[in-house]
């Protein structure tokens, strides 16, 4: 592949993800709603759970993120809980009781007491 190609590649893929962004997305029936909580195209999300306060726990490449309710059915500023090692992906999250699990590809981790972290750890 020669230079001017990649550089065209390159430019088109760079415009499509403006083109393509978390915003675009909408419903179909308009007595539907869609919310974007948040979007982040360097973490790449993978994985969710919700615990029983409505608090969320998304899964990524290299982090375990929560939105924690705010209790007016919206979430606070996304908080990274715990770090991984750099493309591990946590692919599926499990909330038991105060317990958080998370399976990456090469590891099954638990993070005890995740709710009521009030510092991020690295598994």
């Amino acid at each position: 592949m020669n230079a001017r190609t990649l550089f065209a590649c390159t430019v088109l893929l760079a415009s499509s993800s403006f083109a393509l962004g978390q915003d675009n997305y909408r419903c179909i029936d308009d007595s539907l709603r869609l919310d974007l909580i948040h979007s982040d195209p360097i973490a790449f999300y993978i994985s969710m759970d919700m615990d029983p306060r409505g608090n969320i726990y998304v899964g990524s490449r290299d982090a375990v993120y929560l939105f924690e309710a705010d209790g007016s059915r919206g979430f606070k500023p996304r908080r990274t809980i715990a770090t991984l090692p750099a493309d591990t992906w946590a692919y599926s999250l499990q909330v038991a009781g105060e317990d958080l699990y998370a399976l990456t590809v090469t590891a099954l981790y638990r993070l005890p007491d995740c709710d009521s972290r009030s510092r991020q750890c690295d598994l």
